[in-house]
């Protein structure tokens, strides 16, 4: 807190579980529904298992970057990546609500994406296209 940054002690105590359920809840009707049942399942799934019970002032940064390890080993690079993005979300909404300093998933490397197969895109055609 050397920059005078403030953090309130007591509203940092709150688990990353009760934090996420205010946050969605207070973004869900901006979402479409698609996106929130997306949201839904990349918490339940990917979120919780791990941060559902950790206060929001427990959450490290290195903590974070072996979460994201371990949950590319077990889901795809895209989903591990939307997961962490997510995440990242809801902590940076934390730190605008002085609940925690930092976030702590700045910084985390994240799974690189498969290479897209040659001429799955509808557009790689149009290279041959003449105006």
């Amino acid at each position: 807190m050397s920059r005078g940054d403030w953090t309130d002690p007591v509203r940092a105590r709150v688990s990353v579980g009760d934090w996420s359920r205010e946050w969605l809840a207070s973004k869900a009707p901006s979402f479409k529904a698609t996106t929130r049942e997306d949201y839904r399942s990349l918490v339940t799934s990917c979120i919780f298992p791990t941060w559902e019970r950790v206060p929001l002032a427990a959450v490290t940064h290195s903590d974070v970057a072996a979460w994201v390890a371990r949950l590319a080993t077990s889901v795809s690079a895209s989903r591990c990546r939307k997961a962490a993005t997510l995440f990242s979300g809801m902590m940076s909404a934390a730190v605008r609500d002085q609940r925690i300093a930092h976030n702590p998933r700045v910084g985390v490397s994240l799974p690189r994406l498969p290479p897209q197969h040659q001429g799955s895109s509808p557009w790689r055609s149009c290279r041959h296209w003449r105006t």
